[in-house]
């Protein structure tokens, strides 16, 4: 019995071991074609992305600007948590403005006002700009002033929701349908890059001798670095308005009245 038994559990593992050997000896052949097609992809990507300014111009926008949401997302608490605020009311109010951002971005791109996207864009930039402009001043060493920097996100907070909707549409005109995965993908290396030089620099202050506490501002530093970002960003988007204001591709269509409006805001989004 003992025997039989010792027999059937090598036959077991003798099966299983066949199996894992003949699924690895399947699936290693795939490799080498999805390494293929990756490499292709994002070699396409870059020659998109160097062959077409407007492209070009798109990307540093996009990796300069949302490094510095990486980043806000780091410091928003340490900013208002010693100063006793719910953080839960706090979030939502935050969650609140960016609604009403997108909501704007619908009002200004409607029929009514026909503002084009690359203009909300550059608004978008412009707003974000002053809110950490502001946050250099508010976050100064011994002299916080809490109630200007929640303004001042909130005001941050009101140009991501204009933001998203704007470069979501430029993507969809500028950027090819079948480039558009490596092409993103360039876009996202400078901007982790950026965020996560940032978030070193701020570890390195925050704790280096005097980084903590009023006496260290590291955090005043950051926003400075991150209000240097967004200007550029600015400067991206008002470098690809210039270039692009004849460009019908880059403009939104609303002739035919709201309908038409939302069309061309869904093709963006999407």
């Amino acid at each position: 019995g003992e025997e039989g038994m010792a027999m059937m559990m090598k036959k077991k593992k003798g099966a299983q071991g066949s199996s894992v050997s003949s699924s690895s000896t399947t699936a290693a052949p795939l490799s080498a074609p999805m390494r293929a097609r990756f490499s292709r992809s994002c070699l396409e990507g870059l020659r998109c992305l160097l062959s077409d300014r407007r492209v070009l111009l798109l990307g540093g926008l996009q990796a300069a600007f949302e490094s510095v949401l990486y980043i806000f997302v780091f410091l928003w608490t340490p900013v208002l948590d010693p100063h006793g605020p719910p953080l839960g009311i706090v979030f939502s109010c935050l969650m609140a403005a960016s609604m009403a951002g997108s909501s704007l971005y619908r009002l200004a791109s409607s029929s009514r006002y026909r503002l084009q996207p690359v203009h909300l864009l550059c608004l978008a930039a412009l707003l974000a700009f002053f809110a950490l402009f502001m946050l250099v001043f508010s976050t100064a060493p011994g002299q916080p002033r809490p109630h200007e920097s929640f303004l001042a996100f909130l005001l941050l907070e009101l140009a991501c929701g204009l933001y998203f909707p704007a470069v979501s549409f430029l993507q969809s005109r500028v950027i090819p349908q079948e480039r558009r995965a490596g092409v993103l993908a360039w876009f996202r290396l400078p901007l982790h890059l950026l965020a996560c030089l940032g978030l070193l620099a701020l570890h390195g202050e925050v704790s280096a001798p005097g980084g903590e506490g009023e006496g260290g501002g590291g955090t005043r530093h950051m926003f400075t670095g991150c209000a240097g970002m967004m200007l550029a960003a600015l400067l991206a988007g008002v470098s690809l308005f210039t270039l692009g204001r004849h460009d019908p591709q880059l403009r939104l269509e609303v002739s035919g009245g709201p309908e038409s409006g939302e069309e061309g805001r869904g093709e963006g989004e999407h």
